[in-house]
């Protein structure tokens, strides 16, 4: 399920979910043309030969992997802030080291506030959706993203999907769109089971989104 809307005029709000493995297989995705996608990405990826390119995004790869047009700035520390017990604090430490590997973005994990509001929050948080493990609000400022709000059902996830739930929520906090398969991927809709490796999608999805520009 996911909605866009706009909130004024420089700011975009994009609100996520993704469903429990009992959900009703309904409305699956359509599968795309992953693997010559995730090539051009790996291509884009390799080099700055075309920094211009990294700066502004390729439409293609951006319709692929990304919810708008909009990324983090890769120069500049995105702070990750947890709110809630021991859980949620161990299982999304482990899971913003995959993204920060997987993605390339300076993501640091604190309890402190974020500063200027930027940044993301992981917060534990009973969702009132039958099969929703995760939810994530994204709001975008200046022509990137600036503040992700992501809430985590620690109770419904259980302790062996949970970091794979959060992969997923951080994910969309990095403006990452699902992935067309239904289930089997970390950025699928559906999470069954965990811990998932990332999947080849996963892999050029992330990675692009860490391809941001480079603002100060």
């Amino acid at each position: 399920m996911s909605c866009l809307r706009r909130v004024g005029a420089p700011l975009l709000l994009i609100a996520l979910a993704i469903g429990l493995a009992t959900a009703p297989a309904t409305a699956r995705a359509r599968p795309g043309s992953t693997q010559s996608l995730s090539a051009v990405a790996h291509d884009v990826q390799a080099g700055d030969r075309n920094d211009l390119i990294l700066w502004r995004g390729v439409p293609d790869l951006d319709r692929a992997y990304l919810l708008g047009r909009f990324r983090w700035s890769r120069c500049r520390i995105v702070p990750v802030r947890v709110v809630g017990g021991t859980t949620i604090w161990r299982a999304t430490r482990a899971a913003v080291a995959h993204v920060r590997r997987a993605s390339g973005l300076p993501l640091h994990i604190q309890a402190e506030p974020l500063p200027d509001g930027r940044g993301i929050r992981v917060r534990a948080h009973a969702l009132r959706a039958r099969y929703t493990l995760g939810e994530t609000s994204l709001f975008s400022l200046g022509g990137e993203l600036w503040r992700a709000d992501s809430d985590i059902d620690v109770a419904k996830a259980g302790s062996e999907r949970l970091s794979t739930v959060i992969e997923h929520e951080l994910g969309h906090a990095l403006g990452i769109r699902h992935s067309p398969r239904y289930e089997g991927d970390v950025m699928s809709p559906v999470v069954r089971r965990g811990p998932l490796p990332l999947s080849a999608w996963d892999r050029a999805a992330f990675a692009y989104s860490g391809r941001g520009r480079c603002s100060p």
